[in-house]
């Protein structure tokens, strides 16, 4: 049980900021990457993650999916996985737990998919970004503010729009008053591709209805490989669809 007393630790998850304890994350397993990033190592370690990044506020920052992350710090204050009844980001969540090196949540996960009859079918690793990054950038698309790396931005096709705010080219997109990139456009498909260029895999919620939305998204920013992507899924669900 959490101590009443615990300083409460930030963490900044993609621009989702929550606020935990160390009773909390001493939870995670021994040598996790979410528990040794923020808590640090112990000594007798020989190879261990770096620490990782901090915010402008002090908060510890992971450049990942900070929806699902509610999932992940719950099961670790309750020691369960509880999932909304509708859930449908499994393949998404696995992803997330495998990124910061939770074994058994991923069991859990598998466990819970199982149960709902959805077959887990992306189990392999997820490209990991480095946990002390120190560049990040602030993206406000329609008021919903993201904040992510330069080592992800940078996995975009050259040219895009996204990968030209590496650049010194000018006049790529306005900044608002916090100084982050702004771009008039849908804040809440945005997640999917970001999620994207973190994970370099289309990993989208079961039942997703805004193909056609996520598939002008991509047109805008120049994400070339991603459109093909949506079009061959769209496809795919198609049938679905038109139930």
């Amino acid at each position: 049980m959490s101590s009443v007393n615990e300083k409460p630790i930030g963490l900044n998850i993609g621009g989702h900021v929550y606020f935990t304890t160390r009773s909390t994350l001493n939870r995670c397993e021994e040598h996790s990457l979410l528990r040794e990033s923020v808590l640090g190592t112990p000594p007798t370690r020989l190879f261990a993650p770096p620490r990782a990044a901090t915010d402008a506020r002090g908060n510890f920052f992971f450049d990942r999916d900070g929806v699902v992350f509610r999932h992940i710090l719950n099961y670790l204050r309750t020691g369960k996985l509880l999932l909304p009844e509708d859930f449908g980001e499994f393949d998404l969540l696995f992803q997330e737990a495998q990124f910061y090196e939770l074994s058994k949540l991923k069991e859990e996960i598998i466990n819970a998919a199982k149960d709902k009859g959805k077959a887990k079918n992306r189990l392999s690793h997820t490209p990991m970004s480095a946990v002390s990054e120190t560049e990040f950038i602030g993206l406000n698309i329609g008021g919903q503010v993201y904040l992510t790396s330069l080592s992800t931005l940078n996995r975009c096709e050259r040219g895009s729009l996204l990968y030209r705010l590496l650049t010194a080219e000018k006049d790529v997109a306005a900044t608002d008053e916090q100084g982050n990139f702004f771009f008039d456009r849908d804040g809440v498909v945005f997640r999917h591709i970001l999620n994207y260029l973190r994970t370099e895999m289309l990993l989208l919620p079961e039942n997703f209805e805004e193909f056609d939305l996520l598939l002008q998204e991509a047109q805008f920013y120049g994400l070339d490989k991603l459109h093909q992507k949506l079009i061959a899924k769209s496809i795919e669900a198609m049938p679905r669809r038109i139930k």
